[in-house]
């Protein structure tokens, strides 16, 4: 067995980016299962979110904190860069866990993707109301990437694998991927990010 343990399930966007990180950096990995709400979960995470890293006496949880671990205690390439570069990758990051999860992520992929996963009824409503939001992100993100570039500066970063996951989704979802499609530079990104092996490696199981 390998010494980091990752506690999650695939399909999580926020487990994906921590996979892609760790394959980046050439490390090997469990994915371990984990029942949510459990008290193994609560255990490994006092307020049972996912994912959780476990690595020889260390628990970490929260993204960005697993990066930070992994920067800090693993060669390879940095997630989070070092210098002026930080501070872009950052912004992004926190753009990401606030204002595209709560309007895209579940503003409309969890309404269109996840709910009816779960056996759960799609609202609608919320679908409508987030949409015209969704398409000032794409613009945003479009504008940030450039053409060509990356989220956090010249290469990819903790920023591009913070965004992916969940504009990989976006890309699958009938509501979205026409709008993300009509965004060259971004469109552009994600295909060559999802030609990266760290990114193959990770797709996630829809079934």
């Amino acid at each position: 067995m390998a010494d980091l343990k990752l506690y999650g399930f695939n399909m999580s966007t926020f487990v994906r980016t921590v996979r892609i990180g760790l394959h980046e950096k050439g490390l090997e990995y469990d994915s371990m299962p984990l029942e949510m709400g459990s008290e193994e979960h609560f255990k490994l995470n006092p307020f049972g979110k996912i994912p959780v890293l476990v690595h020889s006496d260390n628990t970490i949880f929260e993204t960005l904190a697993i990066a930070a671990y992994l920067d800090a205690h693993f060669d390879g390439p940095r997630l989070i860069p070092e210098g002026a570069a930080s501070v872009r990758t950052l912004q992004w990051i926190s753009t990401m866990n606030d204002t595209v999860q709560r309007q895209l992520g579940m503003g409309v992929i969890f309404e269109r993707l996840a709910k009816p996963h779960f056996g759960m009824e799609t609202d609608e409503a919320v679908i409508a109301e987030n949409l015209p939001k969704v398409e000032r992100i794409f613009a945003a993100l479009d504008a940030a990437v450039g053409d060509g570039g990356h989220f956090g500066g010249t290469e990819p970063t903790q920023a591009d694998w913070q965004l992916l996951p969940t504009l990989y989704y976006a890309s699958l979802c009938p509501d979205t991927q026409g709008l993300l499609a009509a965004q060259g530079n971004l469109s552009g990104w994600l295909d060559r990010m999802n030609e990266r092996p760290s990114v193959q490696a990770t797709v996630p199981q829809m079934g």
